[in-house]
């Protein structure tokens, strides 16, 4: 079994563990907001078909299991929550 690609974006505070034609793998450090939009922004146009999507919040309990569009909306409900408001709500595949 080989090793699972390993690439990093949004100020080091993502990680992309591993993917394949259906699945996705990430790790977050923290609530960075840069980190959540550049999640966010990728879960739309690069692996919005993802049938399985596994995010992990390093040094937390919080991990968050779903199709594209379900984290999708998780990550964008935690981003919401960072600004206090509701600017980080809409549809998945809406451009703000």
């Amino acid at each position: 079994m080989s090793q699972p690609r390993t690439a990093s974006f949004g100020r080091g505070a993502v990680r992309y563990v591993d993917a394949a034609d259906d699945h996705l793998s990430l790790e977050f450090v923290g609530d960075s907001p840069v980190a959540l939009s550049n999640a966010i922004a990728a879960l739309t146009d690069r692996w919005g078909d993802r049938a399985e999507v596994y995010v992990e919040f390093l040094g937390t309990s919080d991990s968050v299991l779903g199709s594209a569009a379900e984290v999708w909306h998780e990550l964008r409900r935690r981003l919401s929550s960072i600004h206090g408001d509701e600017s980080a709500s809409g549809a998945l595949g809406a451009k703000s």
